[in-house]
């Protein structure tokens, strides 16, 4: 027997322990607290953070996604039975989605097989849609991003799967709040609150389909050098040619990432993000924030 649950518990599981480990470790986190979060022992976690291990093609950007975003997650306040919760959801996912098919076709010689997937019970759900939003934002409130807040705020937003109307996406109404440079806590979640980014990410799903959430914020010229160090991928929108929307509608998958928009008269730059979770997003948008003040010095 082959499940491709195989990969995920001898393959997937321990890599993305490793990586939390070492995020976590390198936010202050004790090895102990760790532990209890990765399901392991302290012993294990300094292991961790003393290994080194060579990626496996095929799962690294599972890997970093998953990894990413339950990092994210635990320092947003999770516990580690929502993280366990968290971890299985990704995976079911991966799974049902055909990210693990090539590692499967290449480890066992065969397609792997789909009859093992039960019903993805919690995809498309309302409440998790806007519960996993007030968990990024909860992580935004707690990593402060005063280089990427525009004048007209930021904002996130995530749609149901499957999403085809502004009533599917889910979206903080008036944007994100904020003081100093620090997001504060938001309005109630609402769906077909945010017509231009509910838009723009609809336009994204229709290219490609494991988008689901997008994060909108400020944007500077200088930053697309950085955005290249940080290994973003990152298109440029010239609005001479065609608006966002289209662009968007155009791509292929895997082409869109992050879009770059340098405004235009009356309209302030702009940065969109799009990963498969606002805690995706919200992890990248840290990320940039982090480089940037690495190279003010600050």
């Amino acid at each position: 027997m082959l499940p491709p649950h195989i990969i995920v518990i001898e393959e997937i599981l321990p890599e993305v322990r490793r990586k939390m480990a070492r995020s976590l470790y390198s936010e202050g986190m004790s090895q102990e607290k760790i532990a209890k979060y990765l399901g392991t022992s302290q012993a294990m976690v300094s292991r961790y953070l003393k290994e080194e291990r060579l990626s496996i093609n095929e799962i690294s950007s599972v890997v970093n996604r998953v990894s990413r975003e339950l990092t994210v997650a635990v320092l947003a306040g999770a516990g580690p039975d929502e993280i366990t919760e968290r971890f299985c959801n990704l995976m079911e996912i991966s799974i049902s989605k055909g990210f693990l098919d090539d590692r499967y076709r290449k480890r066992f010689q065969r397609d792997p097989c789909r009859a093992c997937m039960g019903p993805m019970s919690n995809i498309g759900d309302r409440a998790n849609v806007s519960e996993d939003l007030l968990t990024a934002v909860r992580f935004l409130i707690s990593h402060p991003i005063p280089d990427l807040i525009p004048a007209l705020k930021v904002n996130i937003a995530y749609a149901l799967e499957g999403a085809e109307e502004i009533e599917d996406v889910a979206s903080f109404p008036g944007r994100l709040p904020d003081r100093n440079g620090r997001i504060l806590e938001p309005l109630p979640v609402e769906f077909g609150g945010s017509k231009h980014l509910a838009t723009a990410l609809l336009s994204a799903m229709a290219g490609n389909s494991n988008i689901r959430a997008v994060i909108s914020t400020g944007y500077r010229e200088e930053m697309k050098s950085l955005l290249s160090e940080l290994g973003i991928e990152h298109v440029a929108l010239d609005r001479a040619k065609e608006e966002l929307t289209d662009m968007l509608k155009r791509s292929q998958p895997g082409d869109i990432k992050c879009v770059t928009d340098p405004g235009d008269f009356g309209i302030e730059p702009c940065l969109y993000i799009f990963g498969t979770s606002p805690l995706e997003v919200v992890s990248m948008v840290v990320e940039i924030q982090n480089k940037i003040g690495e190279k003010n010095g600050s």
